[in-house]
């Protein structure tokens, strides 16, 4: 690409035809009409307009500041999106006595909302990579909130299923969306604590609901009602603040809106962003944009990684939908009481959060060291070394739940499972955004495709399993599986670049 002319950058005279990205100033601009395009940090060269390094626009150059509230924007979408999934689980007594159904069906009316959520992230994932993140998080996500409140009111459980399983395919947008926001505004060496906040967000809005949950359903048979509307006016809230207030992360998009307003301020028709040469007719959509989730699942690395997150995610459900009947079985605790141990879960998950962040120190200081980002491998050592954790804690939990043992022992069990859970998730979300940063919202949408299945079933056949199986003997049913994965990031630590090279429609996808 051919620049106008040289550019002198303090007292040194850059040569334009050698970079990429030059800043150029308004004295320098060639002309009155192109004054306003050059200025600043905004070049343009043959008829394309780029944004640069510096640009206030310019997302991986915003100030910290500003980084941490769009972080803490899509991440409070995201826990929003999820409380809304689980906030029902205490309330399915209620849904039984008012619409004379069995549990599995009650159950049902809890889970279709994640089994809806699995089809979504493949719509809206894509959809932000070409129409932005703004548009494409918060816009699906005020739907689904919208959809929520409609739940409330419904007065049959068809109805109530086929509405929330609506609200849920919405709800998947801030859910896997978020993620690839936070790859476009942080760097690879200050994501962890970035994907750390988001991964919090994730579990504390799934582990968290129930609680807030629990408190409504004593106020009767209309307490699952009210935790309709809570979670519908949330989402409402948060989705209208952050379309207010939050700028638009995705660079492709903020280069797009640029160009727009130079054309009309110069009048030079031709000018455009490499954004707008994509073809958006329903076949190019169809086939790269809309696939592109769906192809990036069947690469070795994203189809493995998937399975491990989804396997714990939808260990996590069994956890959340089956503590409260458990506890208040063996221990005769009340239903806003027995929902309290997966509070125990959330400061486990927590610590789990803290490990990443602190081991994230050492793929700063490997990237000082090599003068490049590291490996994507390089995020998996938290997660080989500490992921047994959450087996461990699962045969704790269900071992030591026994009218005889103290409840604080299977609640150490809960911390324990959210602990390994943290270290599991996370390092499977960072692995697959630095292995697919172009990508981050399809890869994370594929991931989120299985992960949000195993949500959807997994709480199906809980109380199946520990009613035929008892508590120990159902509880380790998931801490062997979760044995059996545990070789998972070892291989790919070893093993991860020569299975990142098997992409299969690598041209189709763009990649």
């Amino acid at each position: 690409m051919v620049i106008e002319k040289a550019v002198v950058q303090g007292d040194t005279v850059v040569d334009s035809q050698k970079c990429e990205f030059i800043r150029v100033t308004a004295a320098e601009a060639p002309s009155p009409s192109s004054r306003s395009l050059a200025e600043g940090t905004i070049l343009y060269s043959d008829d394309l307009v780029m944004l640069v390094p510096g640009h206030p626009d310019y997302p991986l150059t915003w100030s910290t500041r500003k980084k941490v509230c769009h972080t803490m924007g899509f991440g409070i979408a995201a826990f929003g999106a999820l409380f809304s999934g689980a906030v029902l689980t205490p309330s399915i007594p209620a849904m039984m006595d008012e619409f004379k159904v069995p549990h599995i069906v009650a159950v049902l009316a809890m889970s279709i909302y994640f089994i809806g959520s699995c089809l979504g992230p493949m719509i809206f994932a894509p959809v932000s990579e070409v129409y932005g993140r703004k548009k494409g998080v918060f816009v699906p996500y005020l739907l689904s909130a919208m959809l929520m409140c409609v739940v409330a009111n419904l007065n049959n459980m068809p109805a109530v299923v086929v509405f929330r399983f609506l609200s849920g395919i919405f709800a998947a947008a801030p859910i896997v969306s978020s993620g690839g926001a936070l790859a476009d505004i942080w760097p690879a060496h200050q994501r962890a604590p970035a994907m750390a906040l988001y991964s919090m967000c994730i579990i504390f809005g799934s582990s968290g609901s129930p609680i807030f949950g629990a408190l409504l359903a004593n106020t009767g048979s209309y307490g699952w009602r009210w935790a309709s509307w809570l979670s519908g006016l949330l989402g409402i809230t948060i989705s209208m603040f952050n379309l207010i207030f939050l700028s638009e992360t995705y660079l492709p998009t903020i280069t797009c809106g640029h160009a727009r307003h130079y054309r009309l301020l110069t009048r030079k028709w031709s000018l455009h962003s490499s954004h707008d040469e994509l073809r958006l007719d329903l076949k190019e959509l169809i086939e790269v944009h809309l696939a592109r989730p769906f192809k990036l699942f069947l690469t070795p690395v994203v189809l493995l990684i998937s399975l491990y997150a989804s396997f714990v995610y939808g260990a996590l459900f069994i956890v959340i939908s089956s503590v409260g009947g458990l506890f208040h079985r063996t221990y005769d605790m009340s239903t806003k009481v027995s929902y309290l141990p997966l509070i125990a879960n959330l400061v486990g998950f927590s610590a789990g959060c803290l490990l990443n962040v602190l081991s994230a120190r050492r793929y700063v200081r490997l990237q000082e060291k090599l003068g490049r980002p590291p490996e994507p491998e390089e995020r998996l050592i938290t997660m080989m070394y500490v992921g047994w954790v959450m087996p461990a804690g699962t045969f704790l939990f269900a071992w030591t739940m026994n009218r005889n043992i103290h409840w604080m022992v299977p609640a150490i069990g809960v911390f324990f499972n959210g602990l390994g859970l943290a270290c599991i998730f996370q390092g499977c979300l960072v692995y697959t955004v630095d292995a697919f940063t172009k990508y981050a919202a399809s890869s994370i949408a594929a991931n989120a495709f299985l992960r949000n299945v195993f949500a959807g079933v997994f709480p199906l056949f809980a109380r199946i399993m520990f009613d035929k199986l008892g508590a120990g003997w159902g509880g380790s049913i998931i801490g062997c599986i979760g044995v059996v994965m545990l070789p998972i990031p070892w291989i790919f630590f070893h093993y991860g670049a020569r299975l990142r090279r098997i992409t299969p429609f690598k041209d189709s996808m763009g990649l």
